[in-house]
């Protein structure tokens, strides 16, 4: 037990620093998707995200066609929406969305036309039977836009709270890493 704590606090620690070190070479615009895909990454090998889940969060709807697909139910839903909204049914925790969004249009359309969905009660029981990851999966279907702040929390809840808040530059521990290899 004592030695599986210190080799978790050993990865830890490490992680975090390769992540400080990778973030100094990048935009900060690039900083917060290299975080993300960490992320991913790590929950993928530890298989708390599966890899068609993964594929359904970055390609979603996209190689569907609407001729193809069971047709939407409601006009305000865009078609971009309703094809990531199908792809997403084939995912086993949301088998129902499209029957649930059929029979419950109100609710839906209320959740989704709200300024910030992600912080909403999602419809149908949603907020209380999905993690943070499944709810971003819907929050991509529906709103593009918000993805964002939904994606800080999943890496804040996956990773903790200092790699959703991203690494500021400290120049002076630069500085001192770099004195320390010319002396070498």
């Amino acid at each position: 037990e004592p030695l599986f704590r210190s080799i978790g606090n050993i990865v830890e620690y490490l992680t975090f620093e390769v992540f400080k070190y990778a973030c100094r070479g990048l935009y900060e615009s690039d900083k917060f998707l290299f975080t993300l895909l960490l992320a991913l990454k790590i929950e993928l090998d530890n298989g708390r995200v599966k890899h068609h889940e993964f594929q359904t969060l970055i390609k979603g709807g996209a190689a569907l066609d609407l001729k193809a697909v069971q047709p939407k139910p409601f006009k305000w839903i865009t078609d971009m929406t309703w094809l990531n909204l199908v792809e997403l049914s084939k995912l086993m925790q949301f088998s129902e969305v499209l029957n649930q969004i059929s029979r419950n249009e109100k609710a839906w359309r209320i959740w989704f036309e709200s300024d910030a969905p992600e912080e909403e009660v999602i419809p149908d029981g949603y907020s209380n039977s999905l993690d943070t990851f499944r709810k971003l999966l819907l929050v991509r279907c529906w709103c593009p836009d918000r993805v964002l702040p939904q994606a800080r929390k999943y890496v804040a809840e996956s990773m903790g709270v200092k790699y959703a808040e991203g690494v500021i530059l400290d120049v002076k521990a630069m500085w001192e890493e770099s004195k320390r290899s010319e002396e070498r």
